[in-house]
């Protein structure tokens, strides 16, 4: 496969014979020499064919003219998309991507050094990876038994990667990418009697962190790593600083004085340390075991409900941590808070997003039946009243 030349120009020139527009015979091989951008390039053909190097010369300069040549793009691995990906990440101050699935299958080695740097070195060359390939990593994630949902997630680094890719002219194509649909409706969220009874199931220190996160939504990576400096008791705020929420937006829930959530902070205050929720002084890293734990001892009311797109059922499964966001989004539309307010409060960007969840009002369906019956009750009485001139006749 054709690739620039590796060698300085002059070198070139002693292995070359005299070139003639635009092409070389380098022993028994044709290379093509062409200006792209201000600079010189000098490809090799890959044929012993002049007309063959003829060919590529004019698809070169064409593409060129066009602005859509990238040279040396046959040398662009996947390590170099990933190294894109991660840098935009950095700069953007987001979580960095989870590409330790997608590298492995690529055969891109990620190395991480003691001070926590990642770096991607090798892997498929980029213009090899394309529609029908990504097909083949779906249908081996699928295999694996991977979910749909986390295939998707792994689809769209890959998709984001090539992307950043074009921008910084690494590669001229983006491939199709065939990302699943995902079917992960869910409906699991705990009342208000649930919660207070969870509560008393679980160990001491994760309940004032399971109240927090009912009160606030806010996802668990933000409310155990939540430090004093975020609390501001003067302003009435506590916030969720830029870059380390999933979007990379900062995420902000007012509290007024005497509230729940303000009391809930003035507790946790008084055995003060780095972190507002802890175990001992540390932050807690590890919660899953006792979450579960108490969750099971809930029974019935332990589990909420998932659409199962491969067996086309609903299956029950048991509440995650995750699920007091749920909650959150719930105890809101039950109150009545109007959903712009919900949305920003919770950082959901679309309602499309919060629907997802199948938040719905009970107060709201009922307030709808009770006004259609009252609509089926006044037809009835319409056609029970005989006209006059009718029943004159």
């Amino acid at each position: 496969m054709p690739h620039n030349m590796a060698h300085s120009p002059l070198a070139m020139e002693a292995h070359m014979g005299k070139q003639r527009n635009g092409l070389w015979l380098r022993g028994k091989v044709w290379w093509i020499v062409y200006r792209h951008a201000g600079t010189t390039v000098r490809e090799s053909s890959g044929s012993t064919k002049k007309d063959d190097a003829k060919a590529l010369l004019d698809l070169r300069r064409t593409a060129s003219r066009q602005g859509q040549l990238v040279p040396g793009v046959s040398k662009v691995v996947m390590a170099d998309l990933f190294t894109l990906y991660l840098a935009d990440a950095v700069a953007k101050h987001r979580a960095p991507p989870r590409l330790h699935q997608i590298c492995p299958w690529f055969d891109v080695v990620v190395h991480k050094a003691d001070d926590g740097t990642v770096t991607f070195a090798g892997g498929w060359k980029a213009q090899a990876v394309t529609y029908d390939v990504l097909q083949r990593y779906v249908a081996d994630r699928q295999k694996a038994g991977a979910a749909d949902a986390t295939i998707a997630n792994e689809l769209a680094a890959v998709r984001r990667a090539f992307r950043l890719g074009k921008k910084a002219g690494k590669v001229l194509v983006v491939p199709d990418v065939p990302i699943p649909h995902v079917e992960n409706v869910r409906e699991s969220f705990f009342t208000v009697a649930q919660l207070d009874r969870l509560l008393t199931l679980l160990p001491d220190y994760l309940k004032a962190a399971v109240q927090f996160a009912a009160l606030t939504g806010w996802r668990a990576a933000n409310v155990f790593g939540l430090t004093w400096e975020h609390v501001d008791f003067g302003r009435g705020v506590v916030r969720v600083p830029i870059g380390r929420t999933k979007s990379g937006e900062p995420a902000t829930t007012p509290f007024t004085h005497g509230s729940a959530l303000e009391r809930l902070l003035r507790e946790q205050e008084q055995a003060r340390g780095p972190f507002v929720f802890h175990h001992r002084g540390e932050r807690i890293r590890s919660y899953h075991g006792a979450w579960r734990t108490a969750v099971k001892k809930l029974g019935k009311d332990g589990y909420g409900e998932q659409f199962d797109p491969k067996t086309n059922t609903t299956q029950k499964v048991l509440k995650r941590f995750h699920d007091l966001r749920h909650t959150f989004a719930q105890m809101m539309t039950d109150a009545n808070v109007p959903e712009a307010a919900i949305l920003e409060l919770g950082c959901w960007k679309t309602p499309s997003m919060l629907r997802r969840y199948r938040i719905t009002s009970d107060e709201a369906k009922k307030q709808a039946v009770a006004q259609r019956d009252k609509h089926i009750e006044a037809e009835r009485m319409k056609a029970k009243v005989v006209p006059i001139k009718q029943a004159a006749g």
